[in-house]
């Protein structure tokens, strides 16, 4: 039954039985808050053997009843005239009890008056009469609170159960939609302030779509500024008329672009104010209940907190994964690096090791040394106490330390370079102690070798300086003879041969340096054809016989007894032959012997090459560095044989070129050494014929111009040539020099490349473009000499290439085969 005065049924139903005087039960029928009405109901049997009811007519009603009901004047009508869309259940229900005599009580929803009645039923007078008494309690407000509670736990468990905030959306969205009969739901998330909103979802009624999107609102455009800050202080707005409220009405046709008639406002309240509003629309007017609102709120507060839990939820996945990944990323990279890291806690026990150090304590696994402390692990306990008390240190002051030490490890004696840094707390408290151990045994080890390297280029550049100053001072002095009135035919043959032979010397030396700067550039290019090596060496040491014949050194060769095929190029391949017998040579005292031998071994195809010399040998050590550049001997055994330090140098290296080895050997100082070239042996081949000797004639004279800017070279180049019987002009630069070639018609032009302003390049390309001047023979001459140098000069249209300083010979070969235009 309803607050009020309450009657209940059974005292009712006996007061009335006990037969009170009309008058008092008149008084209690119209006092009562309680509705009573008693009815008459009144069957019309149209072909229904089952006489059911059709209708009830109303004998008396308190103004309870018609206040509650909404009918006017009730008594004396039926049901069914005063509400034609009555529920014919309730027929049902009271014929039952105008029948039976039966009360009944029940509670029952009437569509047609929108509301909820728990109802009494009892018959009053004779079963003839098929009245009924009823006795309504109005119970709409608690079924919709019991309806709205049931709502909010059926979507509660929608939100638990379901994910992401998507499908939750469109669930119970439109199960709210439905719940309270709304034609749009709209959720907006706020920013910095209300006009800082953005619509996330919405769902519309009639057009049944459920839009995920983050379009932008400004909510100045549908309220005043009064309402504004009202929803910004977290109250509800609701407006049951937006044409006619004073809040919105001035923004009537905004709310009309939308199709709203009537709107609340659910504010959440965040942290910063409003986090969250839910929209809730009617097409037309609409009074909003207290109920409504009341659902409104909680679904609110709960659908938000749950978006932001799964937000949250979503973002701890995403940190979480976001450090596993970090995890994993600084895992690989610490247990890929070779250095070896480390975390020790406050009490020196092992937090973290990586690969690296797991493996030198010859461990595969970390937890084979987590919590253990470095003497438990197997370090050496000394080293341990010392480690330990480093840890002190840096958890004492904080700071990082570091320092090197020797280790015998495994793997043998090696050198550490280590770190150790503290971990810092949230308040700056050392919490643990990280870092690194470097192996640096091969860092030291280079280091060392630089030095070394060093050291050979300071001795190199003072031996260098050496070499080049020794033959400066015969030179001069030969000049000065050679400039002397009435010097002897004998003393000027002297000057003349100690110029030729110092000057070799110089040209030596050059050679070796630009061999070497080749080498280091991988510039060398082999011409590499099949030759015999026994030919090779023979003709080599006849071309080396004087030197050792001028040091009283003994020379001998012994020829395989076959002949011993190889792929080499023949110049670089004397080339190793001599700087070896240079070095026998500069080492063997006189009185001694030097053998050069060919072998091969056709069950390896290898072809060797030996130079054996008697000399004063090598210690172990110079062994050990022998072919390395700028490398010489001890100063006393070699200071007066000259030299740079370069030949065995190039000896290495011209070897590799051909896929060969070479190598050196000696019993000690004093006991002479063997040096040992290995080739890749060749098939047999024959003999091929010598090549046709180039036909010329070498008494034409040419006509010469020369091209060279300086006037020394110039001069003795044309004193030389003119010597020589050939007729030679000099020009000193490229416009110069093509002038004078277009009148005196030269057969041969020797060109300088670094000439100044016009290089010998442009001045080749301008004089094969000129048809006069196209035929003459051109030849570079230059002292760059790399290939790259050579094939350029080839590309502007040299025919030749001479490396300065001139090789007559080979200058005086080109110049006669060059073909006379006069």
């Amino acid at each position: 039954m309803i607050v009020g005065s309450r009657l209940e049924a059974s005292s009712t139903e006996s007061l009335i039985g006990r037969g009170q005087s009309d008058a008092i039960y008149r008084a209690l029928f119209n006092s009562i808050d309680q509705v009573v009405c008693i009815f008459e109901v009144i069957f019309e049997v149209i072909f229904d053997q089952d006489e059911r009811p059709i209708d009830y007519r109303f004998l008396e009603a308190n103004p309870a009843f018609e206040k509650e009901a909404e009918l006017k004047a009730p008594v004396g009508t039926t049901a069914r005239e005063m509400l034609p869309d009555l529920d014919v259940s309730w027929n049902e229900i009271y014929g039952q009890v105008a029948r039976t005599g039966k009360p009944t009580r029940f509670e029952k929803y009437s569509p047609s008056m929108d509301r909820w009645f728990d109802v009494y039923a009892f018959r009053s007078g004779a079963a003839e009469q098929h009245r009924v008494a009823l006795l309504f309690d109005n119970i709409t407000a608690r079924k919709r609170r019991e309806f709205n509670a049931e709502f909010l736990d059926e979507i509660s468990l929608d939100m638990a159960r379901l994910e992401p905030e998507k499908q939750i959306l469109a669930v119970v969205a439109k199960k709210f939609m439905e719940h309270l009969k709304l034609s749009r739901l709209s959720l907006i998330e706020i920013g910095d302030s209300l006009d800082d909103a953005k619509v996330f979802f919405e769902l519309h009624r009639d057009e049944g779509a459920l839009a995920f999107d983050a379009r932008r609102r400004l909510f100045s455009a549908f309220m005043t500024a009064a309402t504004l800050k009202q929803l910004a202080s977290g109250q509800i707005v609701a407006v049951g008329d937006v044409q006619n409220d004073r809040r919105t009405a001035s923004f009537s046709q905004a709310y009309k672009d939308f199709d709203v008639g009537a709107l609340i406002f659910v504010p959440f309240l965040g942290d910063k104010g409003v986090a969250f509003v839910l929209v809730a629309n009617h097409s037309g007017a609409y009074a909003w209940r207290g109920d409504e609102i009341d659902v409104m709120k909680r679904f609110a507060g709960r659908l938000w907190q749950r978006l932001e839990q799964l937000r949250y939820a979503r973002a701890l996945d995403e940190l979480t994964a976001e450090s596993e990944r970090q995890k994993r990323l600084y895992e690989a990279i610490l247990s890929s690096t070779p250095d070896m890291q480390f975390i020790f806690d406050l009490d020196y026990r092992f937090l973290y090791a990586n690969d690296a150090l797991l493996k030198t304590f010859g461990l595969s696994s970390l937890d084979d040394l987590l919590g253990k402390r470095l003497s438990e692990a197997g370090y050496e306990p000394s080293l341990a106490k010392v480690r330990e008390r480093e840890f002190d240190t840096v958890i004492a002051t904080g700071a990082p330390l570091r320092s090197q030490e020797p280790f015998t490890s495994p793997e043998g004696q090696r050198i550490y370079d280590y770190i150790m840094v503290p971990v810092l707390g949230e308040h700056g408290e050392v919490e643990a102690i990280a870092g690194t151990t470097r192996d640096i045994t091969e860092l030291k080890q280079h280091e060392l070798a630089l030095l070394e390297a060093d050291r050979r280029k300071n001795q190199f550049m003072a031996v260098l300086s050496h070499e080049l100053r020794n033959p400066l001072a015969p030179i001069k002095n030969s000049i000065f003879v050679l400039g002397q009135p009435g010097i002897a035919p004998e003393q000027a043959e002297h000057a003349r041969e100690v110029l030729e032979r110092q000057v070799d010397q110089l040209t030596r030396l050059v050679d070796d340096l630009l061999d070497a700067t080749r080498v280091e550039h991988d510039k060398i290019q082999l011409q590499k054809k099949n030759l015999e090596l026994n030919e090779l060496v023979v003709h080599t040491v006849e071309d080396y016989r004087a030197l050792f014949d001028a040091r009283g050194v003994g020379l001998e060769v012994v020829r395989a007894s076959e002949p011993v095929w190889v792929s080499g190029d023949w110049n670089r391949l004397a080339q190793i032959v001599g700087n070896l017998l240079q070095n026998a040579a500069k080492f063997t005292p006189s009185g001694g012997l030097t053998t050069v031998s060919v072998q091969s071994d056709t069950a390896i195809d290898q072809a060797f090459i030996e130079v054996v010399d008697t000399g004063l040998g090598m210690s172990a050590e110079t062994l050990a560095h022998i072919f390395q550049p700028f490398m010489q001997a001890d100063a006393s055994l070699d200071h007066s044989a000259g030299g740079l330090g370069l030949g065995l140098a190039l000896v290495k290296d011209l070897v590799h070129l051909h896929d060969g080895s070479v190598s050196a050997t000696s019993a000690g100082i004093g006991k002479g050494a063997r040096f040992q070239v290995r080739l890749p042996l060749k098939l047999s081949l024959a003999t091929p014929p010598p090549p046709e000797a180039a036909s010329y004639d070498a008494r034409r004279h040419r006509k010469v111009l020369i091209i060279e800017d300086n006037p020394d070279v110039a001069s003795m180049l044309q004193m030389v040539l003119e010597h020589k019987g050939h007729d030679v002009v000099l020009a000193h630069d490229g416009p110069q020099g093509i002038a004078i070639a277009r009148h005196f018609k030269p057969d041969v032009v020797l060109c300088d490349i670094g000439l100044p302003g016009m290089d010998g390049y442009t001045v080749a390309q301008t004089m094969q473009a000129d048809p006069e001047l196209k035929s003459l023979l051109l030849v570079a001459l230059s002292g760059y000499a790399m290939p790259s140098d050579i094939e350029q000069a080839r590309q502007a249209g040299f025919d030749h290439h001479i490396a300065k300083p001139v090789n007559l010979d080979q200058l005086t070969q080109f110049i006669d085969e060059a073909p006379a235009r006069h």
